[in-house]
């Protein structure tokens, strides 16, 4: 029996201005559908998010949604008074949409997304905002979900916990993102806005690429027959998005290599290099840390950290938001002076920064005059020189956009801008902060071509799950006191080697690689003994929640004694916090006991 479309376009044409991003476009959005919306930037994505929530109205055509319709969205913006608490800024405009038991839903909902509701929503860090936001989004389960780029700025356990939602939520989602691990993970349906049309791939992104590969094959052959003009435009990207898929095996094959060389390295008790500022040839020392800390108030962000990066590595560094992962990328590339240690670059090594928050370009600017001095029309790139239009279009520009003022790109063009206006510059240590932000699929992509390429160094902290894994030699995770491990490899290595994410931190404060076990072949006592204790632990923390819950479920005690109310909320969230942290360390110790008993049976 087929489903009833719970909001449907048919006939569907929207532009904005004098731009138009689709026309005939026809969508039918089922109960439980989870589709991802993709494009390029600048195709109207966001534009496309704002129709389907009923902010923008159609130029023509039908925009038919099922009665009673419940849509929650979104938004890559989130607009809020500073002086609000984050509660306040969660009920705002609710009105009476979820009766009386506002205040101990959003509790619950807060409590989820690990944040106090009388913190105001001033102080907090741009990732925390984002996950109020989404909490905010998310609270009463609408029938309709709406997300534009969900995963900015969210930490890892942030987004794995976003992801795992998603995949067993009630309702019908639709999202933008470019975190590509979510949308192979979460989504069964794709829209592909391209060439000002409306295109819907009964299947999800994992299968996306093949079948908008084939589209394009075939159109590109029909336009063939019709206009050469328009056979020029289109040739070059889609022979250049094809070229780059078909490369990718080779450059993992290469990943693979480096991530062995450095294993090696690594496992060394010294480097064996004759002259360790040697920058010609293979195995030079781009930058050696040596017992760097660094401190902010109480937080400890760093504590005798030291490592030795050589030429061509490409490291991510990794952690939760706000353990300090952007002031140990400006450490590295000698941006920031740390409070004790040194951080020494060798003398040929040229660092490059692109921060989270971009450079701003003069808006009043042309593409072209971003990057070509007046009057020119070639650009130095690894000291040789090329034409702009040829430069540009590796980094998915079209000639007829050069000429365009900044101020007429989206937020992903700029960003596209910038990247290729830093490849441009003279530099071989690269720091980028969340590099692959605000970027389309066929961006990320080249992205990931270029630093396959790239002959120097490149240091980057990011939470995109696939580009950590197709990019990096090794990552460094933060723990948040202070404490930084290696693991060499990509995402899944380092989902493989990582301990719990509450473990104890080793008392060896240099960074490390993780190796097997050594020759014991039992717990010790304390770890014994920690381990006879844990489940009567975890079982007392987890009936003291359960009595706190039920304090909160009652839909009366925030208007009746808001004191008691606050109180029992920052409890609960203690408490959520502690317990997690005693079942990871019992299950950390009973897979370490059951490991140390294979062992000791394979000596026996």
């Amino acid at each position: 029996m087929s489903q009833t479309p719970i909001l449907s376009l048919r006939s569907a044409r929207l532009s904005v201005g004098d731009k138009l991003v689709f026309n005939s476009g026809n969508l039918h959005i089922l109960p439980r559908d989870r589709i991802g919306l993709v494009g390029r930037n600048g195709v109207g994505k966001s534009t496309f998010l704002r129709l389907l929530s009923g902010q923008s109205e159609l130029d023509s055509g039908e925009y038919i949604k099922q009665a009673g319709l419940q849509i929650g969205s979104l938004q890559q913006e989130v607009f809020f008074e500073n002086s609000d608490s984050v509660y306040q800024f969660m009920s705002k405009d609710m009105g009476d949409a979820a009766g009386t038991h506002v205040p101990s839903q959003i509790s619950r909902m807060l409590a989820m997304v690990k944040l106090s509701p009388d913190r105001n929503m001033g102080a907090l860090s741009g990732g925390e905002v984002r996950r109020a936001s989404l909490a905010r989004a998310i609270l009463w389960k609408p029938d309709l979900l709406l997300l534009d780029e969900p995963t900015n700025q969210l930490d890892l356990q942030t987004i794995e916990w976003l992801e795992n939602w998603l995949v067993s939520y009630s309702g019908a989602v639709v999202l933008v993102s470019h975190d590509r691990a979510l949308l192979r993970r979460v989504t069964d349906r794709t829209i592909w806005l391209y060439d000002q049309r409306v295109e819907v791939h009964d299947g999800g992104f994992d299968s996306f690429e093949r079948w908008s590969a084939k589209l394009r094959a075939f159109e590109t052959e029909t336009d063939r027959r019709q206009s050469q003009k328009l056979l020029e435009e289109e040739r070059w990207l889609a022979r250049g998005v094809t070229a780059r898929r078909k490369r990718n095996q080779g450059r993992l094959r290469k990943l693979k290599i480096l991530r062995e060389q450095r294993r090696g390295r690594t496992q060394e008790k010294a480097y064996k290099i004759s002259d360790p500022y040697a920058v010609e040839g293979g195995g030079a020392l781009a930058l050696e840390a040596k017992a760097v800390s660094m401190r902010y108030g109480s937080q400890q962000i760093l504590q005798e950290f030291s490592i030795r990066i050589r030429r061509g590595d490409r490291i991510a560094i990794m952690g939760p938001n706000g353990v300090g992962k952007t002031t140990l990328l400006r450490i590295l590339i000698g941006d920031l002076v740390p409070q004790t240690g040194a951080i020494t670059l060798a003398p040929k090594t040229h660092p490059l920064y692109l921060d989270q928050h971009r450079a701003v370009f003069n808006h009043h600017e042309t593409v072209w005059e971003a990057l070509c001095s007046p009057g020119g029309d070639t650009i130095e790139v690894g000291g040789k020189p090329q034409h702009i239009v040829g430069y540009l279009r590796k980094f998915l520009f079209s000639e007829s956009q050069l000429r365009r003022p900044i101020s007429s790109l989206s937020g992903g063009e700029r960003s596209r801008l910038l990247l290729a206006k830093t490849f441009a510059a003279s530099g071989n240590l690269f720091g980028f902060d969340e590099p692959t932000n605000d970027l389309d699929v066929e961006t990320l992509d080249l992205l990931q071509e270029i630093i396959s390429d790239y002959r120097g160094t490149v240091l980057f902290v990011s939470h995109d799950r696939e580009f950590v894994e197709n990019i990096a030699t090794s990552i460094l995770a933060m723990d948040g006191r202070g404490f930084v491990t290696e693991y060499i490899g990509g995402y899944f290595d380092y989902l493989r080697l990582r301990p719990p994410l509450q473990e104890t931190v080793a008392k060896n404060v240099k960074v490390k690689t993780r190796r097997a076990s050594g020759p014991r072949t039992s717990l010790g006592y304390k770890e014994s003994r920690e381990l006879a204790v844990l489940p009567d632990e975890i079982s007392v923390l987890d009936g003291e929640l359960r009595h706190l819950e039920k304090i909160l479920s009652d839909p009366a005690l925030y208007q009746r004694d808001r004191k008691t109310f606050d109180r029992v909320t920052n409890e609960t969230l203690r408490l959520r916090t502690e317990l997690q942290e005693r079942e990871s360390r019992w299950l950390e110790l009973e897979e370490k006991q059951e490991a140390l008993r294979e062992i000791q049976k394979g000596k026996t």
